[in-house]
């Protein structure tokens, strides 16, 4: 719910750009939806949640150690007025960073391999 209504307080057309360009986005939707339909399933099935469960607890806990290491991650800012930003944001999000702040002219995005540079190409 954060997430969301992070996203959802930011500027449409930052948020288009954001989304529209990802070429993941879709796929990773499907995905989604796929499992919500599996716990559905299992919901009306009943005695088939507990892989589910413990499949989500999993990646879950997993997602947490990774973004508590703070040896592989770290912060950067992006000034959205250049002309690389853009790329910058698309270069972060593969790399499995996202954005943790963000104003009309600077984002904040937490990235997982603090040496790579943000090439923007």
């Amino acid at each position: 719910f954060r997430d969301a209504t992070r996203v959802a307080g930011t500027r449409p057309d930052l948020v288009e750009q954001m989304i529209g360009a990802n070429p993941f986005l879709a796929q990773t939707l499907r995905e989604y939806i796929d499992q919500l339909e599996q716990v559905h399933s299992a919901l009306m099935h009943r005695g088939h949640l507990l892989p589910i469960l413990q499949a989500g607890h999993l990646g879950r806990t997993t997602w947490e150690q990774r973004n508590t290491d703070s040896s592989a991650t770290a912060t950067v800012q992006i000034d959205l007025r250049h002309q690389r930003a853009k790329a910058q944001l698309l270069q972060i999000g593969r790399a499995g960073g996202y954005l943790i702040s963000c104003s009309t002219q600077l984002a904040t995005a937490l990235v997982f391999d603090p040496d790579a540079p943000l090439t923007g190409e």
